[in-house]
């Protein structure tokens, strides 16, 4: 690349920096996207919803519920990585199974405000199911850094059980992210 395209594409990137600035109220030249455990070393909080499941292949399907939490660890300004725990009932009368859910969850923050996580997930059977089924658990979530350590956020949240058959949920959750 020569020196003059490079110093072009300064001025592009500079230019649409303030823009940015100038219609949004953003510095995007700041590193702002900041969650909150970039404040120390990681964050724990406790997470709860309600969703739709689906059964490929006509097994049960409705309305469903989960509760749990996350425990994780910052891995730069923007990342974080951690453990999910969560009591999962995809369909709330039990015909899909009851399930104690553990994971590794990688996450992502942009904007200070939108971020993304991504998981796998074991699935222990509990309650008369039989089964352990692994599965995939993503999250696009908004929330707003309050006090420099607190939180709370609002999730869609979608998870696919590999049990036979399928089962995939999809729901809106609740969480609190306190930083330590």
């Amino acid at each position: 690349m020569s020196a003059a395209n490079t110093r072009t594409g300064a001025r592009f990137t500079a230019a649409a920096a303030g823009l940015l600035a100038a219609v949004h109220g953003v510095d995007a030249r700041a590193d702002d996207a900041s969650p909150p455990s970039a404040t120390g070393f990681g964050n724990v909080g406790p997470t709860a919803g309600v969703g739709y499941a689906s059964t490929l292949g006509g097994g049960p399907s409705g309305w469903g519920y989960h509760v749990g939490g996350r425990f994780q660890l910052a891995a730069g300004a923007t990342r974080s990585y951690g453990l999910e725990t969560s009591y999962v009932v995809p369909v709330a009368d039990g015909t899909a199974g009851r399930y104690v859910a553990v994971g590794v969850v990688l996450e992502q923050t942009l904007w200070n405000w939108f971020y993304m996580a991504i998981g796998t997930i074991g699935y222990v059977g509990v309650g008369g199911t039989a089964r352990n089924p692994f599965g995939v658990v993503t999250d696009l979530g908004v929330g707003h850094v309050f006090w420099g350590h607190l939180r709370p956020s609002l999730t869609y949240r979608s998870e696919f059980i590999f049990a036979s058959p399928t089962v995939t949920i999809d729901s809106l959750s609740l969480a609190i992210d306190v930083a330590f």
